[in-house]
């Protein structure tokens, strides 16, 4: 009898441990499914709209978002919503969260590789001599060639706005980098 009753505990014991990782693993399938955000991408800080009141609007383009493929930490996003505040070089990176509320964040600067929009091609500046923050990437062998877009809010003279600023035009500045130069 003692032996039979052994047996059956090891057995109870020898259950609950082999089902309980099927049932860890299943809970966070569960919980992936309810709550599946990528933590990678879904990474930075809240997205505020600060410009409601000035002419114009300080974005790359368009003030509409963007399809494009963002790179973060060597892995691929695709098809993203984003929009390029270029006067404060920002990526902002609108999406639907499982509330099915439209969200904005900043992405992290420190995690983005690349991000692509269409053919143009963004990477983040690593030459301090230059301000952007990211940079278009033109041409890459031993020159290496990029654009940097701004926008500079102004007095407005010549509009009408609530605040009295306007956005200029996108502007542009090239960069061209030999090999050994920074």
């Amino acid at each position: 009898m003692r032996l039979l009753s052994i047996i059956f505990c090891f057995c109870c014991i020898a259950k609950l441990a082999l089902g309980q990782s099927i049932t860890i693993d299943s809970l966070k399938q569960e919980y992936d499914k309810q709550y599946g955000l990528n933590s990678i991408l879904i990474n930075g800080k809240k997205s505020s709209t600060y410009y409601l009141d000035h002419y114009g609007h300080p974005f790359w383009r368009s003030d509409k978002e963007f399809w494009a493929d963002i790179f973060l930490e060597s892995k691929r996003f695709e098809a993203q919503r984003v929009k390029y505040n270029i006067e404060k070089q920002e990526f902002i990176l609108n999406f639907t969260n499982l509330n099915g509320a439209e969200k904005q964040i900043i992405l992290t600067p420190s995690i983005v590789d690349t991000i692509v929009i269409n053919e143009y091609i963004f990477i983040p500046n690593t030459n301090k001599k230059i301000k952007p923050a990211y940079v278009q990437l033109i041409y890459s062998n031993k020159v290496k060639c990029t654009k940097g877009w701004y926008k500079n809010l102004v007095v407005a003279k010549d509009v009408s706005s609530r605040s009295g600023f306007k956005y200029q035009k996108e502007q542009v500045e090239w960069y061209l980098e030999g090999e050994g130069s920074t």
